[in-house]
């Protein structure tokens, strides 16, 4: 019994060592599987999370194609506003510009209708158009002050004309001047 005694201890502590082994690998075991099931609950969770999000962003790309289409819509009709804009003001401009013709044309058979211009002298006439044509208001004006030609040619006396040669008659002249002025 001695010898027994003496083993039965070692025994023990073997059994032991080996229970309380198992005891802790089982421990350790039951963690480890706690902490895998949490893992996969998690897990499951973020995957539902995941899909969540997936759909979110989906929605999403719909609404982004949605407006992206919008936009393409939106800028095309600008674009169309802006071209109709444009042929707008280019028929605008064309149609002043005409009515400026117009206008000219009507100013410059005035003036020749009223000896200001000589009919037959048409290198002036498109000098008056052309001035006309750059500045309508001032051209007008100088026309205003023109005075009437008698015969296409201006009555210029010269000293030959007069009664007494190598005299001018400055009251004939002055009476002349008076007559073709646009105030008569």
């Amino acid at each position: 019994m001695g010898v027994i005694k003496s083993i039965i201890p070692n025994i023990l502590k073997k059994i032991y060592v080996i229970l309380h082994k198992d005891v802790i690998e089982s421990k350790i075991n039951s963690n480890y599987i706690r902490t895998f099931v949490k893992k996969i609950e998690t897990k499951g969770n973020s995957m539902q999370e995941l899909d969540e999000i997936r759909e979110e962003n989906e929605q999403l790309k719909k609404n982004i194609a949605q407006q992206n289409q919008q936009l393409e819509e939106l800028k095309q009709q600008l674009d169309k506003l802006e071209k109709e804009k444009t042929n707008r003001e280019d028929a605008l401009k064309t149609q002043a510009q005409d009515q400026r013709k117009q206008e000219v044309e009507a100013l410059l058979k005035q003036a020749i209708d009223a000896k200001k211009i000589p009919a037959k002298n048409e290198d002036l006439q498109n000098k008056f158009r052309t001035m006309l044509m750059n500045d309508f208001d001032n051209t007008k004006a100088i026309l205003a002050s023109i005075p009437a030609m008698q015969n296409d040619k201006p009555e210029v006396k010269s000293p030959t004309d007069s009664q007494e040669s190598g005299k001018i008659d400055l009251r004939e002249l002055a009476e002349s001047a008076y007559a073709n002025s646009p105030q008569n």
